[in-house]
């Protein structure tokens, strides 16, 4: 009757050994599955299986706005991400097939990027890619939608422009007005001007214009006070090179 006994209690333990350990794993389990859920709800996003030991892919990225400035810059806005260390910024232009990583931006508190290396009247498309980092490797969300934007065209000034022929001999002269809002170009030799009229708009950051007789010129502002005038048809270049105020 003693050993039934005793044989009993050992039998009890285990038991309640046994039910505490799978109460344990059970609360583990629950706690990881929990962990799981507020990540996904934080937006994040698991690589491989679900395992003790997570890669956990960051959400992508928006960018909210391509800001073209006066100085002939692009300006890129986007949208921060939970868990991003940093991000990477890619850049197609007018004709390129592909983009190209232009800039790593090594924190993820920085949310905006000033694009300087573009040309005016150029366009540029950008897409956007964050990054987080396990165990000292990065791990990268999908891009971002594309955005594109022109670069502005340098303004075109006002005003009486001249450079000299022929050892300062002749003079040569363009005249730059502005009328119902759009430039208008005269070109003359000598303090005469309306030789030929062109009616001018924004083309690849400069002017391009051309006249009734066929003749086209184009115009690259450098400053306020000095333009480059190039003409396109007739072969013409006597009137080719830069006009100062």
């Amino acid at each position: 009757m003693k050993k039934k006994k005793t044989l009993l209690a050992v039998l009890l333990a285990v038991g309640v050994s046994f039910c505490s350990s799978t109460g344990t794993m059970a609360s583990a389990g629950n706690m990881e599955t929990q962990d799981l859920i507020l990540q996904e709800e934080q937006g994040m996003e698991y690589v491989g299986a679900r395992s003790s030991k997570k890669t956990v892919k960051p959400a992508k990225t928006t960018i909210t706005s391509v800001e073209a400035s006066n100085s002939g810059k692009l300006i890129l806005r986007w949208k921060k991400v939970r868990g991003a260390k940093g991000y990477e910024i890619y850049r197609k232009g007018s004709g390129e097939r592909s983009y190209r990583k232009i800039k790593t931006i090594k924190k993820g508190t920085i949310l905006r990027y000033t694009d300087s290396s573009v040309n005016r009247g150029s366009k540029y498309t950008y897409k956007i890619r964050c990054y987080s980092v396990s165990k000292g490797k990065k791990v990268y969300s999908a891009f971002s939608h594309s955005k594109s934007r022109t670069v502005k065209s340098k303004p075109l000034y006002t005003g009486n422009y001249k450079r000299y022929k022929d050892g300062g001999r002749t003079e040569l002269y363009a005249r730059v007005y502005k009328s119902g809002g759009t430039f208008y170009v005269e070109i003359g030799r000598n303090r005469t001007f309306a030789t030929t009229t062109y009616k001018m708009g924004k083309y690849k950051g400069g002017y391009y214009g051309y006249a009734s007789d066929d003749s086209e010129i184009y115009i690259i502002p450098e400053n306020s006070s000095e333009i480059y005038i190039s003409f396109e048809t007739n072969s013409d270049y006597f009137w080719d090179g830069y006009y100062t105020k």
